[in-house]
């Protein structure tokens, strides 16, 4: 048996106790160097072990049967987009282009996201890619961004075929967006009988009948714990499908969620996003007992995602003098005075024009990024992040405040791979009515 000899190393008093303790001694099996001694590092690792990709029965299946056309649902983080990324790989190991179509300005992300995973992977082998393309539409507002996505994609087949990947579907009749997006779907198949089209999506409705459905429900990316505050929502969003009850057995539990809440003499305004106090009690949770941004490095300050439903949410607005015209929301400017480095996505607010969002959305997305990215939850669909905090809110469309905290768990936790932060609303019966 291989043995090692290592080495002791205490602290002054030689306490065996608190986050600057190491030990290593002698051991007979592989040394294992592991440290998990704060909140943070625990975190950290279990947010690192979640990240490691891995392929159950269901998908190792699904890409060897290898379905021309798939409309692939699930609930979130059951692997969905990871097998659009490995059949766009597969596409591209046979030459061909592929064509990643961003549906909506919220799935902008993770449609580029997609193409970084397919370049940067490429480019790990040392493989020259063919040409990858993100089409970029709007089926919320445009009829005519169907006619062109079509057209443009139709105009650059070879030999009569496409490849053609479409992440975040959402096929609902009741919306405008549905039936443009199965017209699209319809419109390409018709146009190209032997186009390669993959969707994903997590709604299981009204899904085109040239689609095949395939359905995947083992949890693959978010801790029990954070999925135990998802699976009210599934049980009220019938068109979602639940999760599956036997899978692979997760790395561990994760961590209980850190409430907070909007309230007391210090809190301003109306909701978590507004108030200043509310900003630095989350700065102080994020940086004193989950240490993010920290010297150990264990949690980055883009590890983190900080999301809300409230449409008031905004940065500072400066004129082309460098005068400023408009606040930050008070939120923001709590985790700026307490130090923190954010930026604040805009674009499904309106408050940013396309080419800032896209700038932002690509430093967001980079392994060098150091911000805390603070963002209305349409604009990050698709990505997840370690940490998640979830600022509540009530809008006046609102039906009742369960609703509004059910879309918020499918929208917003889901984003969780680890650790959740609640910043709750005030227990005020004229706020929650």
């Amino acid at each position: 048996m291989h043995a090692e000899t290592v080495h002791c190393k205490f602290t002054s008093d030689d306490r065996f106790v608190g986050p600057a303790t190491t030990v290593e001694v002698h051991c007979n099996i592989p040394q294992r160097w592991l440290e998990v001694r704060t909140e943070g590092q625990a975190v950290a690792e279990l947010g690192y072990r979640f990240a490691r990709m891995i392929l159950t029965i269901q998908q190792l299946d699904l890409m060897n049967r290898n379905p021309p056309h798939v409309y692939i649902t699930g609930p979130p983080g059951t692997g969905k987009t990871l097998m659009l990324v490995l059949q766009g790989l597969r596409w591209i190991h046979q030459g061909h282009p592929v064509h990643i179509i961003s549906t909506h300005p919220g799935t902008r992300t993770i449609c580029n996201i997609i193409k970084d995973q397919l370049e940067e992977t490429l480019c790990a082998r040392h493989i020259a890619p063919p040409t990858i393309c993100i089409h970029d539409c709007n089926f919320l507002q445009n009829d005519e961004d169907v006619t062109k996505v079509v057209t443009n994609v139709s105009n650059s087949a070879q030999d009569g075929k496409v490849h053609v990947i479409v992440d975040e579907g959402d096929f609902n009749k009741r919306k405008d967006y549905g039936p443009r997006a199965e017209r699209a779907i319809k419109e390409l198949i018709q146009l190209l009988p032997n186009a390669c089209l993959w969707v994903a999506g997590i709604w299981d409705q009204d899904i085109p009948a040239e689609l095949q459905k395939e359905t995947l429900t083992i949890p693959l990316r978010c801790a029990p714990a954070v999925l135990r505050e998802v699976e009210p929502a599934l049980k009220f969003y019938t068109d979602v499908n639940a999760y599956s009850t036997i899978g692979v057995p997760s790395p561990g539990d994760g961590l209980n969620s850190i409430r907070l809440c909007h309230h007391g003499t210090d809190h301003t305004g109306r909701w978590p996003v507004d108030c200043e106090q509310c900003g630095q009690d989350v700065a102080d949770m994020l940086q004193n007992r989950l240490r993010v941004g920290g010297k150990d490095g264990s949690i980055k300050m883009s590890d983190v995602f900080i999301l809300t439903r409230s449409m008031e949410l905004q940065d500072e607005f400066k004129d082309q003098a460098g005068n400023l015209t408009s606040s930050a929301s008070g939120f923001v400017r709590g985790l700026r005075a307490a130090g923190l480095l954010v930026d604040v996505l805009g674009v499904s607010l309106g408050t940013k024009d396309l080419a800032t969002w896209k700038t932002e959305t690509a430093n967001m997305r980079s392994s060098s990024s150091n911000k805390i990215t603070v963002a209305h939850w349409n604009d990050v669909q698709g990505t997840e992040r370690k940490v998640v905090v979830w600022l509540k809110c009530k809008t006046p469309d609102d039906e009742n405040r369960l609703v509004a905290d059910l879309n918020d768990r499918l929208h917003i936790v889901s984003r969780c791979t680890t650790q959740l932060i609640v910043v709750d609303l005030p227990p005020d019966s004229s706020v929650s009515q």
